[in-house]
């Protein structure tokens, strides 16, 4: 009986080890969508100096590299994806070189393509502090095999978006890289002593599968568009939810009722310029008359740069906690706007949804302190943030929740054995 015991916490520590194992998903670069240039040059070497990820965490992250997403404007010759660390300006450090992609062979039109990184596993180490970017090459990794007529990658001009560039118009022309060195410069550097920056967005980006879990990190499901009172999760323990456009309400979930309160009632906090109610918010209905009233109205801040916070206090350290959160607008002048949430430690947001989607998007992070802040970010404007409501609840550790399922299954066995 003792045998059967030990043998199921084992089996419990392992699968935690495994569930612990990928802590959400990072992307560094720009969206791969269509834009209207190319480099008139063959051999072109670019790092997004802008489109960056910082480790604000303050410990070291182990990253997968997972992808790489390109959009094709010339569909010839090759292309290598490579990732640097940023030492300082226009200094870099190659820390991972992808698999060479080979026109006709990886890509074979104008279009967007996502490829994996390099067919062989590769994990870097990202300390805290430290910065990546992503850049691509048209040529092999030592600069041999560049050709064809114009750059691969298409890419638009765009202020205030500062690219490393080097190459030039003919295959003798292009830099190179080698891991653990910085990129060797080709004939023609931009920025230089005697060539100025180049603010371009290339359509490329390099996805990362975040190995490390960060207390206070918010791991986000894809947003779902609410349909019915029903959508709300009754996972684990009610802590708050509130209302943050109008008056207290009670809603109703199976055999919960929820009471949503005003934040004014609790110690949380949230960064608004105001908030209304009964605007045309939300023109659908979910069952449930007061949790209509909660999606048709919000807390509104339009007061630019960066995103509003939502502050949740009175957390307990080391205690998982799943944040629902609320942001309808069905107005015909708002219905379009974009928006996500992320945390405050740099981590992966949220998948972007329109304000007409009627969304419900569910976070869940370990409590690193008492607090816990999550942006508001707009996508669309950058200055128009808006939410509904929230629902936090304690929800078990993984650990916890294996634990438990084991402990019952060997308790189950020894029963049986009696």
């Amino acid at each position: 009986m003792t045998t059967v015991i030990r043998f199921a916490v084992v089996a419990c520590l392992v699968l935690t080890l495994s569930v612990a194992a990928q802590a959400g998903t990072l992307q560094v670069g720009n969206p791969a969508i269509d834009r209207p240039n190319s480099d008139g040059w063959i051999s072109n070497l670019v790092i997004d100096e802008t489109a960056t990820y910082t480790n604000v965490s303050g410990i070291a992250l182990d990253l997968s590299i997972d992808t790489f997403e390109f959009y094709v404007e010339v569909n010839h010759n090759r292309v290598t994806p490579f990732v640097v660390k940023v030492n300082a300006d226009n200094d870099f450090t190659v820390l991972a070189i992808g698999d060479t992609r080979v026109s006709g062979v990886d890509y074979d039109a104008v279009d967007l393509f996502s490829l994996p990184f390099s067919a062989a596993a590769q994990t870097i180490t990202l300390g805290a502090g430290e910065t990546l970017a992503a850049g691509f090459l048209d040529a092999d990794p030592d600069g041999t095999n560049s050709g064809g007529t114009r750059g691969v990658i298409s890419y638009n001009d765009a202020a205030g978006s500062e690219i490393w560039y080097s190459g030039g118009s003919t295959a003798s022309d292009s830099a190179s890289v080698a891991v653990g060195s910085a990129p060797t410069p080709g004939t023609n550097t931009y920025p230089s002593t005697t060539n100025p920056t180049l603010n371009r967005i290339y359509s490329f980006n390099i996805q990362f599968d975040l190995l490390t879990t960060i207390p206070g990190m918010i791991e986000w499901q894809t947003p779902q568009t609410i349909v019915s009172v029903n959508d709300i999760d009754l996972a684990g323990s009610l802590v708050r939810a509130v209302n943050l456009g109008a008056g207290a309400v009670s809603v109703t979930v199976g055999s919960e009722t929820i009471p949503f309160d005003t934040i004014g009632t609790t110690s949380d906090t949230i960064e608004q310029e105001g908030a209304t109610a009964n605007g045309g918010f939300y023109a659908g209905t979910t069952g449930d008359t007061n949790f209509d009233t909660v999606l048709d109205s919000f807390a509104y801040d339009h007061n630019p740069p960066g995103p509003a916070e939502l502050t949740l206090n009175g957390l307990t350290p080391g205690q998982e906690y799943q944040i629902q959160l609320f942001a309808s607008d069905d107005r015909s002048c708002c219905s379009t706007r974009t928006q996500n949430f992320s945390d405050a430690l740099g981590g992966p947001p949220s998948d972007t949804f329109a304000h007409s989607e009627s969304p419900l998007t569910i976070g869940t992070f370990t409590a690193a302190g008492a607090s816990q802040v999550v942006h508001i970010n707009d996508v669309s404007t950058a200055t128009k943030h808006v939410l509904n409501g929230y629902v936090l609840r304690a929800v078990p550790e993984p650990s916890s929740l294996l634990l438990t399922v084991f402990a019952l299954a060997a308790l189950a066995v020894v029963r049986r054995r009696r």
